[in-house]
């Protein structure tokens, strides 16, 4: 983060030259040879000795350069990519700039180290992604993706599995961008892979004739896919946790755009890219695309649309309360209401039911302390709970003083087990959802088992709080008890 450490300050901020000291420091104890060959990066090769050793040490580098921030008003972070494990540089050269990407991408502060041919190996991320959007940025993506709307022949529009309140929020944005240019588009979607509370909004707030030019069932997407079909993936960048998976290896033009850190597993070649970990939401980044491109004024959406945009956004910001939300997240509610959000309309699509009430209620009660700040709790494995339910225990939870983070375990369907994570910011819970076979954000995450007991679940959990509590807190937390 190179540019906002120096501000408009020259090359030699005494900060910057601290942190190119540690640079070379590091380099010297390990053996790695350094050219620097951008004001802001250095090209790095070493033996893979030294690259073991560096893995081995878990790149302190990292927290060295992040401890000189301490006083300062910018916190200095690197982001490290390696590659190793293939006999032509040239694909090692490329292999290293997509582990970079990848760390940039989730929010920097992270080393990671791409083996050919073997899952990719984090390393640090304990500082969350920093709110960096402008308009002007904005508002180039915002055209790039209108100039691809106008190209193509149709859109497709398509969310996560167990869609909620931001994916179908966030679409219905992007619907609202292609009506504006009276470009056929359609959102995917399955009810049965949607959350209770989306379907019930979904049937509440739209007739039959609405939703038949709203939304398209999974089994009739191969009649609209053509040549130039446009498919833009809103609040999900992994594919297989995709709406519609199958639709994605038949497209030939793929949109991204999401909050979520980005993981290992990714929409192949995308045509436009944006993902933004700082972001509290989907919905937040499709209303500003919506209000700060330079046709802002030719696109119309609809207040229904707005008001499902901005329950998106309560949901995903725990109604204001993540460490997520930003300026920019009231900026995008403000934008919404604008278009005529109705913010009692969107709090009403959220709201529990009492026999959902009485499930969290009786959840929490089971409530266990592993480690000092951190808790989990187990939903009684004979009961099939909504992934939302789980989320919403949690939340719940994380309200409560002294608890740094929080994993709540449950069945969600006949085969499948789920648990859902949260954090105050000062534990990494992507990081310990990546071990597990998941993913998020540094404190929103989850991780999904199939044809696993509750019980082995639990137990995979404490294995991996035992193994990697340390390398996820920020700098302080967790005494085990």
């Amino acid at each position: 983060n190179y540019a906002d450490v120096v501000g408009t300050n020259d090359d030699n901020n005494d900060l910057i030259a601290r942190v190119k000291n540690i640079i070379f420091e590091y380099a010297k104890e390990y053996n790695v040879l350094l050219r620097h060959f951008r004001s802001d990066a250095y090209f790095s090769v070493c033996n893979y000795e030294s690259l073991s050793k560096m893995e081995d040490d878990g790149f302190s580098i990292l927290d060295k350069v992040r401890s000189l921030g301490v006083n300062e008003n910018s916190q200095p972070t690197l982001s490290i990519g390696f590659a190793h494990d293939f006999p032509d540089v040239n694909k090692l050269n490329n292999m290293a700039s997509n582990a970079i990407d990848i760390a940039m991408s989730r929010g920097g502060d992270q080393a990671v180290v791409s083996k050919f041919g073997s899952e990719l190996a984090f390393y640090g991320g304990k500082t969350e992604a920093v709110e960096k959007r402008n308009k002007v940025k904005v508002r180039v993506v915002a055209d790039s993706l209108i100039g691809l709307i106008n190209r193509a022949s149709n859109v497709l529009i398509m969310g996560h599995t167990d869609m909620d309140m931001d994916a179908f929020g966030s679409a219905l944005g992007v619907k609202a961008i292609c009506d504006s240019f009276n470009k056929p588009a359609l959102i995917v979607y399955d009810p049965k892979l949607a959350e209770k509370k989306v379907r019930t909004a979904v049937a509440s707030q739209f007739d039959s004739g609405e939703l038949e030019n709203l939304i398209i069932a999974t089994k009739d997407v191969k009649d609209k896919l053509k040549p130039q079909t446009l498919v833009i993936v809103v609040d999900v960048s992994r594919p297989s946790i995709t709406m519609y998976p199958k639709l994605l290896a038949s497209a030939d033009k793929v949109v991204v755009i999401d909050h979520h850190r980005r993981a290992e597993e990714f929409i192949d070649n995308p045509v436009l890219s944006y993902i933004d970990p700082s972001a509290s939401s989907a919905s937040e980044l499709v209303a500003e695309l919506i209000k700060y491109s330079s046709s802002s004024s030719q696109i119309v959406l609809p207040s229904k649309f707005a008001t499902f945009m901005l329950s998106g956004i309560f949901l995903d910001t725990g109604f204001y309360k993540s460490k997520t939300v930003g300026l920019r997240t009231f900026d995008a509610s403000a934008i919404l209401k604008e278009y005529g959000a109705d913010n009692a309309l969107a709090d009403d699509l959220l709201k529990d039911e009492y026999e959902e009430y009485a499930l969290i209620t009786k959840i929490v009660s089971t409530l266990r302390t592993p480690y000092t700040g951190v808790v989990y709790c187990v939903a009684d494995e004979k009961y099939v709970v909504e992934k939302s339910t789980l989320a919403k225990v949690a939340n719940q939870i994380m309200r409560l003083k002294g608890i740094n983070a929080c994993f709540v375990i449950g069945k969600v369907t006949d085969k499948e087990t789920k648990i859902s994570a949260r954090s105050d910011g000062s534990i990494n819970v992507q990081i310990l959802c990546e071990k597990l076979g998941g993913g998020g954000h540094f404190d929103m995450a989850a991780a999904t088992f199939i044809n696993t007991p509750v019980a082995s679940v639990e137990g995979k959990l404490l294995d991996t709080l035992d193994l990697y509590l340390s390398e996820a807190k920020s700098d302080f937390g967790g005494i085990k008890q």
